[in-house]
């Protein structure tokens, strides 16, 4: 005969507290996990790329009940390297995107009308506006003048990793702004 699988009320307990967010659960997950969660997605990112992904994958953790709540049970180990090496893919092909969308337009003859690009400049301007002001100069090195994310370390003389942080919630607020017409000033 069989028996049935009880859940352990050990494993019950430590869920709600996963769930509930609990600090020195996740921080056990964090000091547990960090290292499977990076061998999961090298093959898949560059180091710098990882860092932000596997930044990412714990702040969401950490800042978001919902995405806490979508781990049910099982092996912890296993859902986060799914979480983060689905991210990890999701980076590479908007990268694959950005680089076809770029190569295009290096291909195609400029025939921007100047009053669009009047209107364009403005637009951007107006983004700029809204930013916070030790957000202003990653802007203008990582989105205006395309430098890398190391390179704009090295130019603006701060960590990388902040940089990277700036970016993503520059490409957050950069969405809303266009896809939204989210504005502060308004």
């Amino acid at each position: 005969m069989i028996a049935a699988a009880v859940p352990d009320r050990a494993d019950e307990l430590w869920l709600a507290r996963f769930h509930a967010g609990e600090r020195a659960v996740l921080e056990s997950v964090y000091v547990e996990q960090f290292a499977g969660v990076a061998a999961a997605i090298a093959p898949i990112v560059g180091p710098t790329e990882r860092e932000t992904i596997i930044h990412d994958v714990f702040a969401s953790l950490i800042a978001h009940r919902e995405v806490r709540e979508s781990f049910r049970g099982g092996s912890l180990g296993a859902w986060l390297r799914t979480v983060a090496r689905n991210r990890a893919l999701d980076h590479v092909r908007r990268m694959q995107r950005e680089r076809l969308v770029l190569s295009a337009l290096d291909d195609a003859e400029p025939r921007v009308e100047p009053d669009v690009a009047a209107a364009a400049r403005r637009e951007l301007a107006a983004f700029r506006a809204t930013l916070p002001t030790d957000w202003i100069g990653v802007f203008d090195a990582c989105f205006v003048r395309q430098l890398s994310q190391r390179d704009a370390a090295r130019a603006l003389a701060i960590p990388r990793t902040t940089i990277a942080y700036r970016a993503l919630r520059i490409r957050r607020a950069l969405r809303r702004f266009i896809l939204e017409d989210v504005r502060r000033d308004d």
